[in-house]
Order: C-alpha cells, then structure tokens, then sequence
C-alpha cells in the first residue's frame, strides 16, 4: 500500500478541480418558454439553443450553418466549419 501520491512529482497531470454543473431539464423547458416566437429576433435564438443543444455543436459551428448543412431527410446536420477542420 502507497503512503504517498506517487504522480505528485509529474508534471501536465491535469485533475479536474470541480464538478461541471449542468441545468435540469425543467430549467431547460423554462428557458425554452421564455422565448417569444412571435419576433424573428427571438426565433431565431430559438432556433440556435436547440440546434446547440440537440447536436452538441460549438456556437461558432452552429452559426456557420448553411442550408445545404442541413438534410431534412436523414435529420441530420453536417458542421462543415469547426475547429478540428473535420466533418
């Protein structure tokens, strides 16, 4: 048995600090209300917190988005823009 933490000498060991906190899903369905659909400007905002939650995407990804990214078909979306520079 180890008295010691024998990884305390190596350097770059990254230990997460604290636990991500995340909302819940009635935070979620509150947030979603809180949006009037009726102003495009809203929508829109809408549309891009559930495109982000629903795919993961960066914001930056998300905004990039053309139409042709989107196939309706297969209800899939393709990020053509992202930082690893991969579909």
């Amino acid at each position: 048995m180890l008295k010691e933490n024998v990884f305390n000498e190596i350097r770059n060991v990254k230990f997460q600090k604290h636990k991500v906190e995340t909302l819940t899903v009635d935070e979620i369905k509150r947030i979603f209300n809180a949006f009037n659909k009726s102003y495009y400007a809203q929508f829109r905002s809408y549309v891009l917190l559930h495109t982000l939650l629903d795919t993961l995407g960066r914001v930056d990804e998300t905004l990039y988005l053309k139409k042709r990214d989107v196939d309706f078909d297969k209800r899939s979306v393709t990020f053509q823009n992202t930082k690893s520079k991969k579909f």
